[in-house]
């Protein structure tokens, strides 16, 4: 059976609007107009973009009504081209209304986490970011962090399993230097190892914004460990699962 979804209705209006008459047409506006002020709302309000959801062009034409996007790895899969799967995650960002952004096991590597970053610098809405299972390495933590000095808006980052060692970690320390918003991030299961916790053990002596960090299966051995344990003496904001 042929299945439809909401957002895909436009297709649909459309198709049938091109065989009405002038007073017919008049009519159905009404009634459109009725239908999408009560539903509108809650029918975009959440999106699962899969298989079973709506189209791609679907989620572009109405990405202004949307405010929590979950990208699955079956409906990314179907953009083959890289610059066709970064156009869509810029596209995306552009959206003033978006709050929420998943885009867990997408393999969206280092070049789609560094699209992701420079819409991060642009983007006033986004407050919470997916991005775990995703293979972005150092190349790619070290562009989002780098965009996490100047967005103001995102609270939330999940980063677990995706490669990061010490390099990304020196660069989400730079960051949180200066970064006033982010109140939790998962790092685990990446690699930063001892340097990466030391350096964000220094950062954690001036940054009191965080609150959540989870630093679990990272190889950060006992001196890794010590220094954290130290900054934890001053900072007392933030709680650490290592």
């Amino acid at each position: 059976m042929f299945r439809t979804h909401a957002l895909d209705l436009h297709e649909i209006r459309s198709g049938i609007a091109s065989s009405l008459g002038l007073k017919d047409l008049a009519s159905c506006a009404c009634v459109s107009q009725d239908w999408n002020d009560s539903f509108t709302p809650p029918l975009y309000n959440s999106v699962d973009l899969s298989d079973y959801g709506p189209s791609m062009e679907s989620v572009e034409r109405n990405k202004h009504h949307i405010q929590h996007l979950k990208i699955q790895s079956s409906a990314y899969e179907k953009l083959l081209s890289k610059s066709a799967r970064d156009k869509v995650v810029s596209s995306v960002m552009a959206n003033w209304n978006l709050t929420t952004l998943a885009l867990s096991s997408n393999k969206i590597r280092s070049n789609g986490a560094q699209a992701l970053a420079e819409a991060l610098k642009t983007n006033s809405t986004l407050t919470t970011l997916y991005l775990q299972h995703n293979s972005i390495g150092d190349d790619g933590a070290q562009a989002l962090f780098e965009a996490l000095k100047t967005n103001s808006t995102l609270t939330t980052l999940n980063l677990e399993s995706n490669n990061i060692g010490s390099d990304g970690a020196k660069a989400l320390a730079e960051a949180l230097n200066t970064n006033k918003t982010l109140t939790t991030l998962n790092l685990q299961y990446n690699n930063i190892g001892s340097d990466g916790a030391k350096a964000l053990a220094e950062a954690l002596n001036t940054n009191k914004t965080l609150t959540t960090l989870n630093l679990r299966c990272n190889n950060i051995g006992s001196d890794g460990a010590k220094a954290l344990a130290e900054a934890l003496n001053t900072n007392l904001t933030c709680q650490i699962y290592r």
